[in-house]
């Protein structure tokens, strides 16, 4: 099912430019204009939001949806599941982004052996080129989870030059190996949203 929500957040200081290079941002001109999302893990009976900080230096998203689970009475394919959020925004001419950091904030309950991941796959439409972010956790672990993956400056993928653009970002959490008689969980961007942070430079087409 794909739902759609409309969003317009608009720029108001200074933002991150790439490594080795110091400039501001496109002070008060980008818009998030709207977002849709499809997957298991975005859930249709609850929110999935997506807010953009008014610098614009940050992109959170909440799936509220997006838990992997294995164990005892769990459907089969439980344990890997994604949500698909593709958000469109408005940049200026002259300027583009990339994702430069992701914090991850969930919860996971991981017997011994057992291994929960959460990833993030970006790409933008009409572009191949394609980076992932990932963390794992390895049980025992039974707990709040936070976890930080930097992206190295070789492996950001740049929007297109200014206009409107469209930012995929395909999360996921998965179990492995998940077990029918041992119950585990990882649940990221659910109680928490997952926190994309945004690096800018300017371009030309």
């Amino acid at each position: 099912m794909l739902r759609f929500g409309i969003f317009t957040l608009l720029a108001s200081v200074a933002v991150a430019a790439p490594s080795l290079t110091k400039r501001d941002g496109p002070i008060g001109q980008v818009q998030l204009i709207s977002f849709s999302y499809t997957g298991k893990g975005c859930n249709a009976g609850r929110s999935t939001r997506a807010v953009l900080t008014p610098d614009p230096t940050a992109l959170t998203l909440t799936y509220n949806g997006l838990v992997a689970q294995a164990g005892p009475d769990t459907p089969s394919g439980a344990d890997h599941i994604t949500c698909l959020v593709g958000l469109t925004l408005q940049i200026p001419q002259g300027w583009q982004f990339s994702i430069v950091k992701v914090d991850y904030h969930g919860i996971a309950k991981l017997p011994t052996g057992v291994t929960g991941t959460c990833q993030a796959l970006y790409f933008f439409s009409g572009n191949s080129q394609q980076t992932t972010s990932s963390v794992s956790i390895r049980g025992p672990f039974d707990d709040d989870l936070v976890k930080t993956d930097a992206l190295s400056a070789g492996s950001t993928t740049w929007s297109p030059c200014g206009n409107k653009i469209v930012l995929n970002i395909a999360a996921t959490n998965k179990i492995s190996p998940p077990n029918p008689n041992q119950l585990a969980v990882i649940a990221v961007g659910s109680n928490r949203p997952n926190r994309f942070y945004l690096q800018w430079r300017t371009c030309t087409i």
